[in-house]
């Protein structure tokens, strides 16, 4: 599943030059088209067999956290880890509480696959959050958020009435507070079982439950800002011997303006767009990957990776860049330089994402042997930039 899939029929180009960032828009689908990513039993297993610490696991009822003590307890007398008490647990959710597990891109492969799909596209950090409830009553009250939002409906219904924005671009971290919502709602809409919805940042919304229980996949997208790129091009600017000067605090006035016009000059010459542009592949070329550990493949060695082991690129964001035959990749804070064919393997696994080394070698063809290509994904599994995973017996 990937971003043509959640907005068709519009098209990815059309979605992000006339809607990314704008306005609203719901995208409907067939009512069991999300099952795959998160059903019930999937989510009582995570609630089961693993241990989330608040506030990663919490609830939520009309707008205010419900306390965690109500609902969880100490492992053990040696353990002060804390787990679900199931019987609680249902009394809250009964009681109208809804439920939220926080990034479950790390935890469930289906929907980890979809966010680093999500992420080679925007080219921004995404991050997927589980919401169920089961009561009409709201967990959250009127508010917006500081990201770009995708729902997902994977069951039941859900309500939402749009206000707008009272503030263009708010953030978290702002001069002002963006504390009062436009008069509204301006819209509303019933999002269903199937349904994709989209919600620009800053854009005030209300939920409201129905009767029906309720399942939603909640995808942010962080874009980055202006600010974000000052507060870089202010760090990049320490290799100027200007910039690290100390202010002539004391010097009489001609002196101090004379330092600020060339402490001007200086930020003035680095505001360029091959700076902008620079920023944005440092920020691609530093992004994390997605963890995914095999210890079958602890020791690196040829034998353990077979015919069909399945190969997993972890970057999304990285940053490849060819000439002359040659291909140099900016990614998780280092930069590569490959040449053929080493090249063409790269551009099979980023365009692929997901493979076995069978179909990787296929894909590649002739330009290289089957004991290069086992070689050269040995040394991306040691990088960090690939998974190589355990094949099936």
């Amino acid at each position: 599943m990937d971003l043509t899939a959640l907005v068709a029929p519009m098209s990815i180009e059309v979605f992000l030059s006339g809607t990314w960032g704008q306005r609203t828009a719901v995208f409907p689908g067939p009512s069991d088209r999300f099952v795959e990513l998160l059903d019930w039993r999937k989510l009582s297993t995570l609630l089961s067999e693993q241990r989330h610490a608040h506030p990663r696991l919490r609830l939520s009822r009309e707008g205010n956290i419900v306390p965690q003590e109500t609902y969880m307890r100490q492992a053990g007398p040696s353990d002060p880890s804390e787990v679900i008490e199931p019987v609680d647990l249902y009394r809250q959710l009964q009681e109208g509480a809804m439920l939220v597990l926080d990034s479950v891109d790390d935890m469930v492969p289906e929907v980890r696959e979809l966010a680093q799909s999500l992420e080679s596209v925007f080219r921004e950090r995404v991050v997927v959050n589980a919401y169920a409830g089961w009561a009409e009553i709201e967990g959250f009250d009127l508010h917006w958020d500081d990201h770009d939002v995708i729902i997902l409906q994977v069951f039941g219904q859900k309500a939402w009435g749009f206000y707008g924005s009272s503030r263009d671009w708010p953030m978290r971290k702002d001069v002002e507070p963006n504390e009062e919502p436009p008069p509204g709602p301006k819209n509303t809409l019933l999002v269903s079982a199937g349904d994709v919805l989209y919600v620009p940042r800053g854009h005030w919304h209300r939920v409201h439950a129905t009767k029906t229980p309720s399942l939603h996949l909640t995808i942010g997208v962080t874009r980055r800002t202006g600010y974000d790129f000052l507060s870089w091009l202010a760090e990049d600017l320490i290799d100027s011997p200007l910039v690290r000067q100390d202010i002539p605090r004391h010097a009489d006035e001609e002196e101090r303006s004379s330092y600020f016009a060339k402490i001007r000059d200086e930020v003035v010459q680095r505001l360029t767009t091959d700076n902008l542009e620079r920023f944005l592949y440092v920020s691609d070329a530093t992004a994390r990957s997605r963890a995914l550990i095999n210890l079958d493949v602890v020791r690196p060695d040829p034998q353990n990776v077979k015919a069909e082991s399945p190969l997993e690129w972890l970057a999304p964001r990285a940053v490849p860049r060819t000439l002359e035959g040659r291909t140099t990749l900016g990614a998780l804070g280092r930069v590569w330089t490959f040449a053929e064919p080493a090249s063409a393997i790269l551009r099979v696994l980023m365009s692929r994402q997901k493979l076995t080394l069978r179909q990787l070698c296929s894909d590649v063809g002739p330009l290289a042997k089957e004991d290069q290509i086992r070689a050269f994904v040995l040394e991306l599994y040691v990088a960090g930039l690939l998974s190589v995973g355990t094949a099936d017996p």
